[in-house]
């Protein structure tokens, strides 16, 4: 039998990136919801080019020891501030080399393959950041179905 760890996993998926070839992977964790829903949507990952990372966009990092999918809001000089759009208040600041890919397809249940460039992901997103302040009270409302 053979032990598949996530390093084993990631290992293998940024061996394909750096060949230029995307992958395929399903998330976990919830920190992507509403957006992305574990264990239903997975993701296509792409290599990128420096001027792929924009604000709005969802990208693969590491961050203090782990991999982490979040959407770029913003930029500090060489840095980018990242957050996942289920998250109230943290945010990570990482280097543009602690970026692994970038996700330029959402893989619905069903099969169905969403472009996150799209006019209605754009939508969704310039909505979904305007309502930041108020995302805790959103997640307040889904946890107890008020």
């Amino acid at each position: 039998m053979i032990e598949i760890t996530r390093e084993w996993l990631f290992s293998e998926a940024k061996s394909f990136l750096s060949k230029g070839e995307s992958v395929i992977m399903r998330g976990c964790g919830n920190s992507m919801n509403p957006y992305l829903r574990a264990g239903t949507d997975a993701v296509i990952l792409s290599p990128y080019h420096p001027e792929d990372l924009q604000v709005g966009v969802i990208v693969l990092f590491f961050y203090y020891g782990r991999y982490l999918l979040h959407r770029i809001i913003g930029r500090k000089g060489e840095y980018f501030v990242i957050q996942g759009d289920g998250v109230c208040k943290n945010t990570e600041t990482v280097p543009a080399r602690d970026i692994i890919a970038v996700v330029r397809t959402v893989i619905r249940p069903g099969g169905k393959e969403v472009s996150v460039q799209s006019p209605e992901a754009r939508l969704y997103w310039q909505c979904w950041r305007r309502l930041r302040p108020f995302r805790r009270y959103l997640w307040l409302w889904r946890k107890f179905n008020i």
